[in-house]
């Protein structure tokens, strides 16, 4: 294909990082692959963002912008509407990729049709763009990466979804395969988490390619960071879409054990900003899904006084033993 008509897409989110946007979009100009268009989605943040967009001056480089905030999944969403790939990359603002990645996966989906997504493993990099080699590694083994086979695997709910083995800072998506409308707000940050599990419902195949082709940088403005309470309710949006999935049977079971936890986590949180009655309606699920132990104390805490609360709140987190 032209220029004119890239391959692959490549949409980066941004908000208020213009020198790691730049460090993101450059890593993949250098790539080895050529034939994509990046589109950087700007989620009305500074005019610096624009700048460093049109500072390289490629016209596979497009900026848009939104008018008002509409968060990672609201972004992501609008920006999906004006790529003109056949495969999409996700790459967020403060993430890279290695030169090849491109050329190792666009292969594998143009002489693979039933494979919805290909995916490889990350590095792990402080703020500076150092690689962590013991983080990459601790990575690599948390998501079981270590132990997953090269090639196709069919269907893939459990790698997706349990495992949660596919980072889409590594992976490029079958644009097509997948509805991309069905992203609703309460998403939120897990939206990465949330392609994964549109593409494993296609019924198709996921590709593992076992190289690091991608980094995934750590720092202080993470969502995973500074996002904690947006993250956990985000999370019970998620598992409950997944648990009422009929095409999910198998996993129900796991899968409302993760919800469970969800719930008591943020029943948790509720407890300690002071709104108890609200905590309960979390609280309750968790204890009949099997948070037994911890829900059922989170429970009697939130009819204690608020000046006794707070000390048990505390020990409450740290019994990670209690089910």
């Amino acid at each position: 294909m032209s220029e004119e008509h890239p391959l692959v897409s490549v949409v980066i989110a941004t908000y208020n990082r213009p020198a790691y946007l730049r460090s993101a979009i450059a890593s993949v100009s250098r790539g080895s692959y050529q034939n994509f268009e990046i589109v950087v989605t700007d989620d009305a943040g500074p005019k610096e963002n624009r700048e460093v967009a049109e500072s390289f001056q490629d016209p596979r480089v497009r900026y848009r912008r939104n008018k008002m905030r509409l968060g990672g999944t609201g972004n992501h969403r609008e920006a999906i509407k004006v790529v003109a790939g056949e495969y999409v990359g996700l790459l967020n603002d403060d993430d890279e990729w290695e030169p090849r990645c491109l050329e190792l996966l666009v292969p594998v989906l143009r002489n693979h049709p039933e494979v919805v997504i290909a995916f490889g493993d990350h590095h792990v990099i402080h703020a500076n763009g150092v690689i962590d080699a013991a983080a990459t590694e601790e990575s690599t083994m948390r998501w079981k990466r270590d132990r997953l086979s090269a090639g196709s695997h069919q269907p893939f709910y459990e790698i997706a979804l349990l495992d949660q083995s596919i980072p889409m800072v590594a992976a490029l998506v079958r644009k097509n395969a997948i509805d991309w409308d069905d992203s609703p707000l309460e998403v939120g940050s897990l939206y990465d988490f949330w392609v994964t599990y549109l593409a494993c419902r296609n019924g198709g195949a996921a590709w593992y390619c076992p190289e690091r082709i991608a980094r995934y940088r750590v720092h202080s403005m993470n969502d995973s960071v500074v996002g904690g309470q947006r993250t956990t309710k985000s999370s019970i949006y998620v598992y409950s879409r997944m648990v009422r999935d009929p095409q999910l049977a198998e996993l129900r079971p796991k899968l409302q054990q993760r919800l469970a936890r969800a719930q008591l986590s943020y029943g948790i949180i509720l407890l300690e900003h002071g709104r108890a009655k609200e905590a309960r309606k979390y609280l309750a699920p968790a204890l009949l899904r099997g948070q037994r132990a911890r829900a059922a104390i989170a429970l009697g805490v939130s009819y204690l006084p608020k000046l006794f609360a707070p000390a048990v709140i505390g020990r409450l987190r740290g019994a990670r033993h209690l089910r």
